[in-house]
């Protein structure tokens, strides 16, 4: 009687540990897909970070054409009016 006792013991047991196995690779494929989303949100922000920076650069380069054609813009304005002196 004892060792039948003993033996659904040790079943009970074993199959508490195989559940426990279980649970903890399925926590650890969890934590695996948790650090493969991060990397590609990583990633995206790296790439989201480059497209902004390239937005940036756009942005100056415009800016800095426009203040080009508002001095070609004004040049033009003085030569205008130191012509119509002139006559």
């Amino acid at each position: 009687m004892q060792s039948c006792f003993n033996f659904i013991r040790i079943h009970l047991l074993n199959r508490s540990i195989a559940e426990r196995s279980i649970n903890i690779m399925e926590d650890m494929k969890e934590i695996y897909s948790l650090k493969i989303q991060k990397k590609n949100l990583n990633n995206k922000q790296k790439n989201l970070m480059s497209v902004i920076n390239q937005c940036i650069e756009l942005e100056k380069f415009s800016y800095t054409e426009i203040k080009k054609v508002l001095y070609l813009i004004d040049r033009e304005q003085k030569y205008l009016a130191n012509n119509r002196r002139k006559t």
